[in-house]
């Protein structure tokens, strides 16, 4: 089973959008364990006004992934932000996602991104299982005119960080304070 999802015209794009409460659980129920959810943006760019993230999390939002591939299939674009799970805690309401299997891959951006962006709610990641890929398998980024709490808990799982245009290894979890990540930062 495999669900793909190709854009070239909204601004922000998600394969899933789960708010308001919402709880999206994933599981692959093929015998061969290759169920895929994937997205690839081939829209406009510029100046970072634009997001291609296979699933957005917001609002109370909440996901669980227990099998399955998530996959960004994004080419490395300028302008355009790329993450496997975009979790942002907007509103003063909070966000949870959970691996306990499967894997989240986004090669050309963060495999999963807690964007604490409120004065009170939690931003909440909980690793178990699993494998998560991207430049930098977990990022937890805080605009500096905002203090939320960040709670992240890795009980296991395998975490593979690149950075395709250096050649290097990254680290498994990046935390910046900045409305941006540093370009210096997101390319050691």
């Amino acid at each position: 089973h495999k669900l793909g999802f190709t854009t070239s015209v909204a601004k922000t794009v998600a394969t899933f959008a789960v708010g308001s409460n919402a709880k999206l659980i994933i599981n692959d129920s093929s015998t061969e364990q290759s169920g895929e959810l994937s997205i690839k943006y081939s829209g406009p760019t510029g100046n970072w006004g634009y997001a291609s993230n296979i699933v957005n999390v917001s609002t109370n939002g909440a996901i669980e992934v227990n099998g399955g591939t998530l996959v960004n299939k994004t080419e490395r674009i300028t302008g355009v932000v790329r993450n496997g799970i975009d979790a942002t805690n907007a509103y003063n309401k909070g966000t949870s996602v959970v691996v306990n299997g499967g894997t989240v891959n986004c090669e050309t951006g963060y495999g999963i991104r807690l964007f604490a962006n409120s004065k009170t709610a939690l931003s909440y990641a909980e690793i178990n299982g699993g494998t998560v890929k991207g430049t930098y398998p977990i990022v937890v980024q805080t605009p500096s005119s905002l203090h939320s709490d960040v709670k992240v808990v890795i009980n296991g799982g395998e975490f593979v960080g690149f950075v395709p245009w250096t050649g290097l290894s990254s680290k498994a979890i990046y935390i910046y304070r900045d409305a941006a990540c540093p370009t210096e930062a997101c390319e050691e």
